[in-house]
């Protein structure tokens, strides 16, 4: 599974050194505004940024680097960027400090077909922690940190696979993320076909479990 990292981990801290530098800042929104009006409000706003850094970033690899937009709600990506065979989508996932989060990351079948397809496709994360102030007719969303990582720099120690779907990847809790920059690609992909085939080993036992429960009735 080799392949080209020329430019991509360049683009990656170019991105994550401009999106720290732009914030923290506050966002003013309508007080009735619910979580995931202000997730919607966060992800346009980290989208546009780096949108509006598009042609900073090809002059530093001296290509023609496009921007494009999710093209559906069932995109894996919120928005991603492209040029010649690399490919990268991002996905923002964003927390409000103090509140237990697990989010969820992908379906290990969606992201088993688009790494196998090709080697130079890429998915990066980006996490961003905010917390709220309010007035009467506002909310203040306060972005506190931005941290940008490669779906492969994630950790094992805190990710599972969740029983939905076909199997989905998911953190266990958002506050104790850590990441490991030393594994390789190849290595993070034979963990989760480890972990992939052990998680579907177990729902096989629990599916037998279950059907015998039933036909004993």
């Amino acid at each position: 599974m080799s392949y080209d990292k020329n430019g991509i981990k360049n683009i990656l801290n170019t991105i994550d050194e401009m999106l720290n530098k732009e914030f923290p800042c506050t966002l003013i929104a309508n007080k009735k505004l619910m979580q995931r009006g202000m997730a919607d409000l966060l992800e346009v706003e980290i989208s546009d940024k780096v949108e509006s850094k598009a042609e900073e970033l090809s002059k530093m690899i001296d290509k023609h680097i496009m921007f494009e937009a999710a093209k559906s709600k069932r995109s894996i990506e919120d928005f991603q960027l492209v040029w010649n065979v690399n490919e990268i989508k991002f996905d923002v996932k964003t927390t409000e400090e103090n509140k237990f989060s697990m989010p969820n990351l992908i379906s290990i079948d969606r992201l088993k077909k688009y790494y196998l397809k090709n080697p130079n496709h890429f998915i990066v994360y980006i996490f961003v922690d905010y917390y709220i102030e309010c007035d009467e007719n506002n909310k203040f969303i306060h972005i506190r940190s931005i941290k940008s990582s490669f779906i492969e720099n994630i950790s094992w120690n805190c990710l599972k696979i969740q029983n939905l779907g076909k199997g989905q990847l998911q953190i266990i809790n958002k506050d104790a993320l850590e990441f490991d920059v030393t594994i390789s690609r190849e290595e993070w992909f034979g963990m989760l076909k480890i972990k992939a085939t052990d998680f579907y080993n177990d729902l096989i036992k629990k599916t037998k479990k279950r059907l015998i429960e039933w036909e004993s009735m």
